[in-house]
């Protein structure tokens, strides 16, 4: 009896990988206690259907489901790639501070940079994560997705980007020049070491700038703390 139910799902889901057919029916399939390979297999192809067709918060809300059920199953590597291409296209349609997209574009690649962190493309999952997270000036949770990025994916080509970000955003956060004169410090050892490993990259103009108001900034410290006498 299980070999023929096993065989009729394998025939099921055959007939049902078409383009035609609605992503909702096989997202049920999860419910129908069949055995985990097949359950796996015809939900993610529901999945794969719900971001064919724009649905980028049923396809995470999918795989989320998949994983709660089958959290170590066969096909994660198809569920990563899902995911950040949902993710992903979330994060363009945001229309607001408030969107319901942008909402889920965080949840959707913040659960793909945590279950999923080295799945192809997650240096872009963490570079839009921070990104999002710099325009909302949330800081250092921005600084913590480039350091997580440099460390995860240390072949990028986006490596070099973020780590001209960290000392930029650590210049952002210090609202007082008398204030965080070690964070001053950081940023301008982490500039000046960012012009000697990268020079002639496309964003050095940018770290030249950010290197000259770190001095500056650090001057101003440096008179606020110890004023000169007359």
């Amino acid at each position: 009896v299980q070999e023929l139910l096993e065989l009729a799902a394998d025939r099921w889901l055959k007939e049902l990988s078409t383009a035609e057919t609605p992503p909702e029916l096989l997202a049920e399939i999860l419910e129908l206690d069949l055995p985990r390979q097949l359950a796996v297999t015809g939900a993610l192809m529901g999945a794969d259907l719900y971001l064919q067709r724009g649905d980028y918060s049923e396809t995470f809300d999918l795989i989320e489901r998949i994983d709660r059920r089958y959290p170590t199953h066969h096909l994660r590597p198809e569920a990563g790639r899902l995911l950040v291409e949902a993710g992903l296209a979330l994060s363009e349609l945001e229309s607001g501070f408030w969107s319901s997209n942008r909402d889920h574009a965080f949840q959707a690649l913040e659960y793909s940079s945590i279950h999923y962190p080295l799945t192809p493309g997650g240096d872009l999952v963490l570079r839009r994560l921070a990104e999002m997270y710099e325009e909302d000036s949330l800081w250092y949770i921005a600084i913590a997705r480039h350091e997580e990025l440099v460390a995860n994916f240390p072949a990028s080509d986006l490596v070099p980007f973020s780590l001209a970000r960290i000392p930029h955003l650590l210049l952002a956060s210090i609202e007082s020049p008398e204030y965080d004169r070690g964070a001053l410090l950081n940023a301008r050892d982490g500039l000046a070491k960012w012009l000697r490993d990268y020079a002639g990259h496309e964003v050095s103009e940018e770290v030249r700038l950010d290197l000259a108001d770190a001095m500056v900034r650090l001057a101003q410290s440096f008179a606020v703390r110890w004023p000169l006498v007359e």
